[in-house]
């Protein structure tokens, strides 16, 4: 069962992979605009907020205890300052981030391995399987990778994922953080199930992976026994606050966009 703590991106992460192969059911940019519109999300519904969206765009909250945020919330919020920074410079220091342009970033390509968004979570793997230092802002980071360090499903647990060799056609094979036990896959779907089987109220936070799960079109797969008593998008709406809505309208945008092209 997971833990009340375990953070929206971890879960989502989880209910991407295939129970059998481990790999991601979608494509790389829909895995990075679902991961990073979650990231986003526990910016926003952090206590005291480290994020709010206005008109569109992305304001950091200069009174956040950022000594408390974990590495892969503090590189994202590090991008965010960098890119207004430089709106400052081209005499826009009153303009925050487009979150549009946001979610591209943190989506990525469908050529890229690991969409951005994912190596966030993971931490980025050499050739061997050995981690990356990376420096972000003025801090260095060897390990930043929190499926890793910190989405345990219960206090004593394995972690929740290990670097594993993939292959990635013929002769190309690459390093890929994969789910230690297949079966934790399915316990984020497994929660919504069971709380809907007894009647119990869902938690915001399950009530947003629904709405997730719709976003990158995972419903059906992440549901499987029981999906049609899922609440519906519109439902899900009701229930979360104006700026989750507000974030999860513009993430549609992205993606309408890009399946119009």
């Amino acid at each position: 069962m997971l833990l009340g703590s375990q953070p929206i991106a971890n879960d989502l992460w989880l209910a991407i992979r295939d129970q059998l192969t481990k790999m991601p059911v979608v494509s790389s940019w829909l895995e990075g605009l679902g991961l990073g519109t979650a990231l986003l999300a526990e910016l926003i519904t952090a206590d005291p907020a480290w994020m709010r969206i206005h008109d569109g765009e992305a304001f950091l909250n200069p009174h956040a205890p950022w000594g408390d945020i974990d590495s892969t919330l503090y590189e994202l919020a590090w991008v965010i300052g960098d890119e207004r920074k430089k709106l400052a410079l081209m005499g826009r220091p009153d303009s925050g981030v487009d979150v549009r342009d946001l979610l591209r970033f943190l989506a990525g390509t469908d050529d890229e391995i690991v969409p951005r968004a994912a190596t966030m979570l993971e931490g980025q793997l050499d050739q061997r399987g050995n981690y990356v230092r990376r420096t972000i802002g003025e801090q260095e980071h060897a390990d930043n990778n929190r499926v890793v360090d910190k989405g345990r499903l219960a206090l004593g647990n394995p972690p929740l994922a290990v670097p594993v060799k993939v292959k990635l056609g013929l002769w190309k094979t690459a390093f890929r953080h994969m789910p230690l036990n297949p079966n934790h896959t399915g316990l984020p779907s497994a929660n919504v199930n069971r709380a809907i089987r007894r009647g119990e109220p869902l938690t915001p936070q399950e009530i947003l992976l629904i709405a997730l799960f719709d976003l990158i079109d995972i419903t059906r797969r992440a549901g499987t026994v029981g999906v049609e008593y899922w609440p519906s998008r519109e439902q899900c709406q009701s229930f979360l606050p104006p700026q989750l809505n507000e974030l999860l309208e513009l993430a549609d945008e992205v993606k309408d966009a890009r399946v119009v092209r």
